[in-house]
């Protein structure tokens, strides 16, 4: 077929421009419908693996089509699906830390790295107001591991930040478009409850009450109550820095809701993909790489199930015996007669045990496929191990957690790319509200407003992956690093005693002990802070605390002060808190009075500050 010939189907190659195009409703509705015809072989792998996955029949994906096929169907489930275990497996596996993104300064000096600490709390209230690790982060990170490719859509909505997981069908990118992974547009196609559209655009409520019902390739299977509307959202990006040929639409049937230039050079969606393919922009997830290993455990159980049907044991008698057989049954005081030798009851093997151990192959193979075990599954850990040291543990679990380490940095880079996105988007509500604010809840329940004008976020930053804890999240785990820094005397040298070891060993809450051990200079670095920040001379170290150490830090955050050039004000501030804390000291032994003048600090001001 020609070119000509191929778009003589769908048109002059200017109708694939929807961000050419005046009219954009009427250019994304036809555009979309083709390229999802043109994803058909994704699409069946989306519902392979929606089988393999739920034990139910291959079926469409539109909502309502599962319960036809259940209807409509004689099914059995299967009666041994590794696919889903193994999925359950990596998930929990994956899913068990909690990566955030956090904002690095890049230079600057003092009011630059306060403002990246304030992002990084600002960042950490927006996640927290979406829920992004009990809905988002799980879900999307579901989707990879089942169907090759997880989505997570960042938005604004009613004045917030909107944090959601997308289904991977709902995103559709052209195949040559996005062969190297890199498409320059991308389609969401969303079910929406036509109140809940009218709501959020009501300039267009009388075209969206007009609209038709999902139809065609998004037609709905089955009887159904809920008033819904195919809402179809589509992103240009610009072709460089300075081109102007971004575009943003979002439409329904009939009518264009949202149309408006797009400037950013990524689009609003992160990405998660489980297996990356040689090309192509949607990958690979586990449900394909074992659908083969399942064909064989079906075939297998379905084999030994019919066996078991079967199964039951034989009589043999002497030919020529005299013996009814009809007498011969497993009828409780039945009384029955012969003549000459007896008749044996035989019971043969129901099935070969050769099929058991295939089966039993089959099976770990698909975990060793999988790059997981089936010990992992079982929470198990291996028996030469069990009453192994906390580093033998970690070392144990680097090594199988290493299987998959391309997957858990696909996890981790969602969690910057998601607040890559929040940044984006808070900036865009800044400009339509200056007060725009978000609510930050610290681990100890204490809550914070920020405002994003405060923050006053430029180029001056990075952004980096990071873990939410170093240390482990099991209680079994927990006593191995309590063991570890006890025999290490790390515990000692904190100042742990045996009370504190003791309760540890009971109710092993490292973290909290480990902020306890830590306050003395974290409430130093708070007053100090809240010094600079206010520009308030009252706040002065106070007897009670650590002076020596108020002493050390003060020298060297004023030794760090002069590295970054700061404003005479603070210089000032942060010399008076070494004067006030040199006055509080103790006079050593033997020292003559003072006579007015402020005492002498401490000869060694540069030594490192110790822990408390």
């Amino acid at each position: 077929m020609t070119q000509g010939a191929t778009w003589s189907v769908f048109g002059p190659p200017s109708d694939v421009r929807f961000w050419k195009t005046a009219d954009a409703a009427g250019a994304v509705w036809p555009l979309v419908t083709k390229i999802r015809e043109d994803l058909t072989s994704q699409f069946d792998r989306y519902e392979t693996a929606l089988s393999l996955c739920t034990d139910s029949a291959a079926s469409e994906i539109t909502p309502g089509s599962r319960a036809d096929a259940w209807a409509a169907l004689d099914f059995e489930p299967l009666s041994l699906n590794v696919v889903e275990t193994v999925c359950d497996t990596l998930h929990a596996e994956i899913t068990q830390a909690q990566p955030r993104c956090m904002f690095l300064s890049v230079g600057g000096g003092y009011e630059m790295r306060r403002r990246i600490q304030k992002a990084n709390r600002f960042v950490d209230g927006v996640f927290q107001e979406c829920d992004v690790y009990g809905e988002a982060f799980p879900d999307c990170a579901h989707d990879a591991i089942r169907f090759g490719t997880g989505f997570v859509h960042v938005f604004a909505a009613h004045g917030k930040v909107q944090i959601e997981r997308v289904h991977p069908w709902e995103i559709l990118v052209d195949e040559v478009d996005g062969y190297d992974r890199k498409p320059r547009s991308m389609h969401r196609v969303k079910y929406m409850d036509r109140g809940q559209a009218a709501e959020l655009w009501p300039e267009h409520a009388t075209a969206i009450e007009a609209a038709g019902m999902p139809s065609g390739p998004w037609a709905i299977r089955s009887t159904y109550v809920a008033d819904v509307l195919v809402v179809i959202e589509s992103w240009h990006l610009p072709s460089g820095p300075d081109a102007e040929d971004g575009r943003h639409v979002i439409v329904c049937d009939g009518a264009t809701l949202v149309d408006e230039e797009w400037t950013r050079p990524n689009f609003p969606i992160a990405v998660m993909r489980w297996s990356r393919r040689p090309f192509g922009f949607y990958g690979r997830g586990v449900c394909e790489m074992l659908v083969g290993i399942q064909y064989n455990v079906n075939k297998t159980a379905i084999a030994i199930d019919i066996a078991h049907e079967q199964a039951g044991f034989q009589v043999w008698v002497e030919r020529g015996a005299k013996i009814n057989k009809a007498h011969i049954q497993n009828g409780i005081g039945t009384i029955g007669e012969f003549t000459g030798s007896p008749p044996v009851f035989m019971t043969p093997a129901t099935v070969a045990p050769e099929m058991y151990a295939w089966l039993e192959r089959q099976y770990q193979r698909a975990f060793e496929r999988a790059r997981t075990s089936s010990m992992a599954a079982r929470a198990e850990i291996p028996a030469g191990l069990k009453n192994a040291s906390g580093v033998a543990l970690e070392t144990y679990n680097d090594t199988t957690s290493k299987a998959y380490l391309p997957q858990a940095r696909e996890y981790e880079g969602l969690a910057v790319d998601v607040g890559t996105l929040v940044v984006q988007t808070c900036q865009e509500l800044a400009e339509a509200d200056s007060d725009y604010e978000v609510v930050y809840r610290s681990p100890k329940g204490k809550t914070e407003r920020i405002a994003w004008s405060d923050l006053r976020l430029d180029d001056g930053y990075v952004l980096q992956r990071w873990p939410t804890s170093l240390l482990p999240n099991t209680p079994t785990g927990k006593l191995a690093k309590l063991s570890e820094l006890v025999s290490s005397g790390l515990a000692q040298a904190l100042g742990w005693g045996p009370e504190t070891i003791l309760r540890l060993m009971n109710f092993p809450d490292i973290e909290s002990e480990s902020e306890l051990t830590t306050a003395p200079r974290d409430a130093i670095d708070a007053l100090i802070d809240r010094m600079l920040d206010d520009l308030d001379p009252t706040i002065m170290p106070e007897p009670i605390l650590n002076l020596a150490l108020c002493m050390r830090v003060g020298t060297l955050r004023y030794q760090l002060a002069i590295v970054d050039d700061l404003d005479e004000e603070r210089m000032a501030l942060l010399r008076g808190w070494l004067t006030n804390t040199a006055a509080m000291m103790p006079a050593p032994p033997g020292a003559p009075p003072a006579d007015g003048a402020p005492p002498a600090p401490p000869a060694a001001l540069d030594a490192p500050p110790v822990a408390a």
